[in-house]
């Protein structure tokens, strides 16, 4: 990655103040990582409720990116109600956070690592003593694993999202051309399901809850009173700031409660943990 002409050419566009002047400089930085990237600059983000860059490979989405102005406290973004409504859906599982010269890494809402490629004084880009780091972020961030439809819990989600009045259910790379054909059939009554997740829900998901679900599993047993409240309110779907306000709690709390909940039953996320509360509500 050449970060030096990256670094220039921040620098020569500085004075003109909006993030959106630099967008051309990180995506151009995005692209020439790996063959086949390719990051799009969404003009309709705001409207649409997704970040700034959308960041594919082969066609194929790999994650997000939100920029911020040069200068801004990432730490203070990350607190904002936007950035914890992107951590909490599909976009948090693979997202950057940046100012440019900063970088935070998500991985499945969760911050994986912070870089500092440069600082700013006195109106001058900085650059940091090692840029190693910050080229690793890049680089796992584009190297993610497109997450599919493999396992009991996931087919359990698509299987109660139909159940619940859902019309289709298409994995989030579906190409926007398919999706708008999607959206159309959707819209004259068809149901659509994304390619091979029919013959998974028919092969693998039995009539039955799996084996390993018909009995209460022993660990809900370890979950103290709070936690069994705030997975209650995960069934239901609430979200971490109405779990904070009905339970009168902070959101951090909330989340230490959610991180104690996936560690005590040893589930992936917050998904798996309403499955698994649906599936035995009667015990929580």
């Amino acid at each position: 990655m050449d970060f030096r002409h990256y670094l220039q050419q921040l620098q020569s566009k500085l004075e003109k103040g909006s993030e959106r002047t630099h967008y051309s400089t990180l995506e151009n930085l995005i692209n020439s990582v790996i063959l086949g990237i390719k990051s799009t600059v969404e003009e309709l983000a705001n409207q649409a409720g997704i970040p700034d860059f959308t960041v594919r490979k082969n066609n194929q989405l790999l994650g997000y990116i939100e920029a911020q102005k040069i200068g801004e406290n990432l730490d203070e973004i990350e607190k904002t109600e936007q950035l914890q409504r992107y951590l909490e859906s599909s976009i948090g599982e693979n997202l950057i956070l940046t100012n440019y010269l900063q970088f935070h890494w998500y991985l499945d809402g969760k911050l994986q690592l912070k870089t500092t490629l440069a600082t700013i004084e006195n109106n001058q880009i900085i650059p940091a003593s090692s840029i190693l780091e910050t080229e690793q972020l890049i680089r796992s961030f584009l190297s993610k694993q497109e997450k599919t439809i493999n396992n009991y819990y996931d087919l359990a989600y698509v299987k109660a999202a139909i159940k619940n009045g859902a019309m289709g259910y298409l994995l989030k790379d579906t190409p926007s051309e398919e999706l708008a054909v999607a959206i159309r059939a959707v819209n004259k009554g068809y149901s659509q399901l994304g390619p091979g997740i029919v013959k998974k829900l028919l092969t693998q998901f039995p009539a039955n809850s799996p084996q390993n679900l018909t009995s209460v599993p022993a660990s809900l047993a370890e979950l103290t009173p709070r936690e069994k409240e705030v997975l209650r309110l995960i069934a239901i779907g609430d979200n971490n700031r109405e779990i904070a306000k009905k339970l009168y709690i902070s959101e951090g709390t909330v989340k230490n409660h959610i991180t104690n909940i996936l560690n005590r039953l040893n589930l992936r996320d917050r998904t798996q943990a309403a499955i698994l509360a649906n599936s035995f509500f009667t015990y929580l």
